[in-house]
């Protein structure tokens, strides 16, 4: 029991570190798109001021909502994980104490949270990730038309980023709406 104690805690350990990750990734991703419209605009941040507005700053909103979108995906998908793992503890604890009480992580409350509150935090994705730099690339594009092949390439390149955000938004809420459901089909086939 000692161990499934001490097993649980280090993965609950690493799963809060993972959220602490996740949720500054979001933060930072935030701060880099309000400092990239600020600096197209010509105004000053922290010490720092374009000469002239820097329309240019806004070609690195989409490669940098990327790498934003990507590292926080990864860390989400990384949660789902270890909270699957503390969840799967609690079946040989179940058998060691003789209780039935399970975790949060197998709990019917958190596949309740998943079925219905996940669909919102996909909105705020969507909206992170998509949004906000589909309006900073219209922001550009409008002050700053496409002119040359290479030009529109980027254009191109950077609207296909955006629908792949989207379909990976998509992916993370069909990950997400089964939090629960593998322990939940194993207990219902005991």
């Amino acid at each position: 029991m000692s161990y499934l104690i001490e097993c649980s805690r280090s993965a609950r350990e690493e799963l809060l570190l993972r959220v602490q990750h996740r949720d500054s990734y979001l933060r930072l991703h935030f701060l880099v798109q309000g400092v990239l419209l600020a600096l197209s605009k010509g105004v000053k941040i922290a010490g720092v001021e374009a000469s002239s507005p820097l329309s240019l700053s806004l070609y690195l909103a989409v490669p940098l909502t990327a790498v934003f979108a990507l590292l926080y995906y990864t860390e989400d998908r990384l949660i789902g994980q270890l909270s699957s793992y503390v969840g799967s503890l609690s079946r040989p604890a179940q058998k060691e104490s003789g209780e039935a009480v399970p975790c949060w992580d197998v709990s019917p409350q958190l596949r309740e949270y998943a079925r219905t509150t996940v669909v919102y935090r996909f909105l705020a994705h969507v909206a992170a990730f998509v949004v906000a730099p589909s309006v900073l690339l219209y922001l550009l594009y409008h002050s700053d038309p496409p002119r040359s092949c290479l030009q529109w390439i980027g254009c191109t390149v950077q609207i296909i980023v955006l629908v792949c955000l989207f379909v990976l938004s998509i992916k993370e809420l069909c990950y997400r709406l089964k939090t629960g459901q593998e322990w939940k089909n194993k207990a219902e086939h005991h």
